[in-house]
């Protein structure tokens, strides 16, 4: 979502609704979802006195003019006051707002599914809602286009990630009727489906593990336009005897804002089609080791972030990201297969080479230099400040973005192996993606020798 909402209404504390005040609920996506009120929620005290109460809430209930119920949550005031005037202007900064719903905290177990969008999944993950029919002419040309589609729910993919947890890859189809004009638009979204009534935080976290799934994906730092939950008190029976659920919307302060960059479907590393066959397999992987491997999932959308200029900063993420995965997940046996004990300290340069000789049957990993002693010196270097000692090779400006571009490639196939992608798999991945990550990578291939 990138459009400005505005809502205005009553706001009360849930504890003593008898007392509501008048206010606007705005949200400006990766900026600010702010509750302005005229006047403070305890009316009955002096402004100077509402300005000198800080009056944080974890949660304000609200009815706007449109009669939809709002909740906000984890709400941090702010007041201004005026001397001539005798109420405080109120500003709370929330942090999630629930359109749709009135909820007691982030722990409320009462939704059973949620539709999230995400600007990058329909180019992942082609929809395939709509069928063409060409038809020929005379002269052996295009003489006809037919266009057939359904508004039934499609599902392209379903997979149960645990006992109470499914993910379903759903196509959707948006129908405008209009003689003149008709408009029709194909998507693909994430609906996560609860075995029991689960909450908020349950679904973000979800929700934040499936964005950095499509990240390494598209390697393009992901996040979700649009989140809708579903509770199954909130319905509507048909005519028809069906049940309609309402959609109750889910809106929350985004810490991060990235750049907007024209995604192409050649830029992605790997699309759905390409991994279909092993999806249910890599998907339950990403979800089962969330914990493991979140902090090097994390240096690695870090690292794809789009960004102007380079600096050492970008190499460390990339080289602490290559490390951890090093340390959890190959460390142990490597000292195994080396009758070493496991107090014994594996250096840093061993563990780059060692990561690299385990992807040299990829043509592009095996014709790649990677100065596994310059990216440790030049590690220690820009971790710890220190002065440059003489016979370390400490590498900066052009060395240093080519190495971090090799490196970077070398934690992609690092985590390409971990979802359960052998060699020759990732080979034809990193062959058919154009992605600047990889020609970043390769372009300067040789020039080390030159």
């Amino acid at each position: 979502m990138t459009e400005k909402i505005e809502y205005k209404g009553y706001w009360w504390r849930p504890t003593i609704p008898e007392k509501p005040a008048p206010g606007i609920m705005t949200y400006i996506p990766h900026e600010e979802l702010r509750l302005e009120l005229t006047g403070d929620f305890d009316q009955y005290k002096g402004a100077v006195a509402a300005f000198m109460d800080p009056g944080d809430e974890e949660i304000i209930h609200g009815l706007t003019s449109d009669a939809e119920k709002v909740t906000l949550v984890n709400c941090f005031s702010s007041k201004s006051i005026n001397f001539s005037c005798p109420f405080p202007m109120t500003k709370y900064n929330c942090q999630y707002a629930v359109i749709g719903k009135h909820i007691d905290s982030l722990n409320h177990n009462c939704f059973f599914k949620a539709h999230v969008h995400f600007p990058v999944m329909s180019l992942w993950c082609h929809p395939g809602a709509i069928q063409f029919e060409y038809s020929e002419n005379s002269k052996g040309k295009i003489g006809g286009v037919s266009i057939s589609f359904s508004t039934d729910e499609k599902i392209i993919d379903a997979v149960d990630i645990d006992e109470n947890t499914s993910l379903e890859l759903q196509a959707s189809i948006e129908y405008e009727s209009d003689s003149l004009a008709p408009k029709i638009r194909q998507s693909t979204f994430l609906k996560i489906s609860k075995q029991q009534d689960s909450d908020i935080k349950s679904f973000c976290s979800d929700i934040f593990i499936f964005e950095q799934f499509l990240s390494l994906a598209s390697l393009a730092s992901v996040q979700c336009s649009d989140i809708f939950l579903y509770d199954k008190t909130v319905y509507q029976d048909t005519e028809d005897g069906d049940r309609h659920h309402h959609p109750i919307r889910l809106l929350y302060r985004q810490m991060r804002q990235q750049e907007e960059t024209a995604m192409k479907r050649h830029d992605i590393l790997f699309d759905y089609s390409s991994v279909s066959g092993i999806y249910h397999d890599i998907i339950r992987r990403w979800y089962k080791e969330k914990a493991d491997i979140a902090p090097i999932r994390a240096h690695l959308v870090d690292s794809i972030a789009y960004k102007r200029t380079f600096c050492n900063t970008d190499f460390l993420v990339v080289m602490q990201a290559a490390e951890g995965f090093w340390w959890r997940f190959r460390d142990k046996g490597y000292k195994e297969r080396n009758n070493l004990a496991p107090k014994h300290k594996t250096k840093i340069e061993t563990a780059i080479s060692e990561l690299k000789k385990e992807f040299d049957d990829i043509g592009i990993i095996k014709e790649m230099d990677i100065d596994a002693k310059a990216a440790a010196d030049s590690r220690n270097y820009y971790s710890h400040f220190m002065s440059r000692p003489a016979g370390k090779s400490i590498l900066d400006g052009v060395e240093l973005y080519s190495l971090t571009a090799r490196l970077r490639l070398l934690l992609i196939c690092c985590l390409l192996s971990f979802i359960g992608m052998d060699n020759s798999r990732i080979e034809v991945i990193l062959k058919r993606s154009t992605s600047r990550f990889i020609t970043e990578a390769t372009q300067t291939l040789g020039d080390d020798n030159k």
